[in-house]
């Protein structure tokens, strides 16, 4: 889970987007354009995530990595 605030200008509108930097592999996002979404794994692996949010003239963006352990 992400969080982004926005002041309104110039539209009020944030463009938000999830996306895998590194992994062993594919990975499957619930809602991608949201800054709450759930990740389905398909194999264990360390990934990278980045969370990007704009509002039009500004972008802001962070890194988040996770490690998924086997069953």
């Amino acid at each position: 889970m992400g969080t982004a605030t926005d002041d309104g200008l110039p539209s009020g509108t944030l463009t938000i987007r999830w996306q895998v930097v590194y992994g062993p592999g594919p990975v499957i996002f619930s809602a991608p354009q949201s800054t709450t979404t759930n990740v389905t794994f398909t194999m264990a692996g360390t990934y990278g995530f980045s969370l990007t949010v704009s509002d039009g003239p500004f972008v802001s963006s962070d890194e988040v990595t996770v490690t998924v352990n086997a069953l």
